[in-house]
């Protein structure tokens, strides 16, 4: 989102960044690059459009079909407690391709995301949801649940030298933005990383909610899927979710993911 990014400096205080980052490794050609399907591009208004980010989809138990993104992008509520953003967002516009190929969006009032509070990220995962099985009839929609089948009852976890990777929505290609309906579909940027040890500062002060990556991922990403890619010894690749990007440190040396676990909280899953 290019409003809200997270940003630690030194154990105590968190503020806003949004330097595009300096690093990246494509992933452009991998097996992985099938994953971009997964995140939808979200642009936030109020009388016109004033931020962009990521999101994507997961299925219940029942079939219901959610939305999922960062916090701060359903609330416009920056990641320091009780402060909201100068241009906070009453509308999500969403893009996505319907089932004749045709690529348009749909427009979900934030009515109730706007009177939920507004805390750190320290007291609140950076992610959150919004049913919307009755907006998306007409859409061929990509969901994530299959890629998560174990993270709802006991989260294995991410461990360093784990390889992720992300698609995100950023600007860097201005003449994509904003889309018109019946335009091509804009398709995101990949990026793989690194898990690395959570600086201890930032553990300190948020716990074992997020894990660590590096390079960051790019202003626009936020809410994007995070998936992780093993291999076992026979060689062969799993691809699993692993979380939600939130933000990235100052320095644009690292971004901040939301464990996979914490969705798993918020969704019905048996």
């Amino acid at each position: 989102m290019r409003i809200a990014c997270l940003l630690l400096m030194g154990s105590l205080s968190l503020f806003i960044s949004c330097q595009p980052g300096k690093r990246a490794l494509t992933t452009k050609s991998y097996l992985y690059d099938t994953l971009e399907k997964y995140s939808y591009l979200i642009i936030g208004m109020n009388s016109k459009e004033i931020t962009n980010s990521t999101g994507f989809f997961i299925r219940d138990t029942n079939n219901k079909l959610f939305l999922v993104s960062a916090y701060h992008v359903f609330t416009g509520c920056d990641l320091f407690p009780d402060t909201l953003q100068a241009l906070r967002a009453d509308t999500l516009k969403v893009w996505y391709t319907d089932t004749l190929g045709k690529y348009k969006f749909v427009k979900l009032p934030l009515t109730a995301h706007k009177n939920k509070p507004c805390k750190s990220a320290a007291l609140l995962p950076d992610v959150d949801t919004m049913e919307v099985t009755a907006w998306f009839g007409d859409g061929k929609i990509y969901s994530i649940e299959h890629m998560a089948p174990h993270y709802w009852k006991e989260f294995t976890g991410v461990s360093a030298k784990d390889i992720v990777a992300c698609y995100g929505f950023s600007q860097d290609d201005p003449a994509k933005f904003p889309p018109k309906e019946g335009d091509a579909r804009v398709r995101p940027g990949g990026y793989a990383s690194h898990v690395i040890e959570v600086p201890g500062s930032i553990r300190e002060l948020l716990g074992q909610t997020y894990i660590a990556v590096r390079p960051a991922y790019k202003e626009g990403f936020s809410g994007a899927p995070l998936f992780m890619i093993r291999s076992d010894r026979t060689h062969k690749r799993t691809i699993e979710f692993a979380g939600i990007q939130s933000g990235n440190s100052g320095d644009n040396s690292l971004s901040l993911i939301v464990k996979g676990v914490e969705l798993g909280k918020l969704i019905q899953w048996k």
